[in-house]
C-alpha cells in the first residue's frame, strides 16, 4: 500500500491569494497614512472654522438680545472681520487681566503655610512654659 500524499497545491493558491489581497490592504494603508494629513487636515480646519463661526454667531445673538439691540444682517465677509476684532480684543482683555493678576500675586508678601507654622510651639519670652490642662472629665 502506497503512503497518502494529499494535494496542497489548493492550500499553496489561496494562501498565495490571500497574501496578495493582504498585502494591497496593507499597501493601501501605507499609502493613507502617508498622504491623511494633506486629505483631512482641510476638512478639518474647515470644520472648525465653521465651528467657531457658528458659535460667535449664536453668542452675538444671544447678547443682542439681552442687550435689546436688534442684529443687522452683514455679509459674510463683514462677519468674519468683526469676529476676528471681537477675539482679538477679548484675548487683549484676558492677558491684561492675566498680567494684573500676576503683578497683584507678586506682590502681596509670601503666606506660610499652617503645618510650617505649627512645626515649633510658640514661647514668650517672660513667662514660663505650662503644660496644657488635661480635659475634664464631667
Amino acid at each position: 500500500m502506497a503512503d497518502f500524499k494529499p494535494n496542497i497545491y489548493p492550500i499553496i493558491y489561496w494562501g498565495l491569494l490571500f497574501g496578495l489581497i493582504a498585502g494591497f490592504i496593507l499597501f493601501v494603508l501605507n499609502i493613507l497614512s502617508q498622504f491623511i494629513t494633506i486629505l483631512w487636515f482641510p476638512v478639518f480646519l474647515g470644520g472648525v472654522i465653521w465651528g467657531g463661526y457658528r458659535n460667535y454667531q449664536k453668542q452675538r445673538h444671544d447678547f443682542s438680545q439681552a442687550a435689546g439691540q436688534p442684529l443687522k444682517p452683514k455679509p459674510v465677509l463683514e462677519e468674519f472681520k468683526d469676529a476676528a476684532h471681537d477675539i482679538v480684543d477679548a484675548s487683549r482683555e484676558m492677558l491684561a487681566e492675566e498680567r494684573q493678576r500676576e503683578a497683584g500675586v507678586a506682590e502681596s508678601p509670601p503666606v506660610s503655610s499652617p503645618v510650617e507654622q505649627k512645626t515649633e510651639p510658640h514661647v514668650e519670652e517672660n513667662k514660663p512654659y505650662q503644660p496644657p490642662a488635661p480635659p475634664s472629665v464631667s
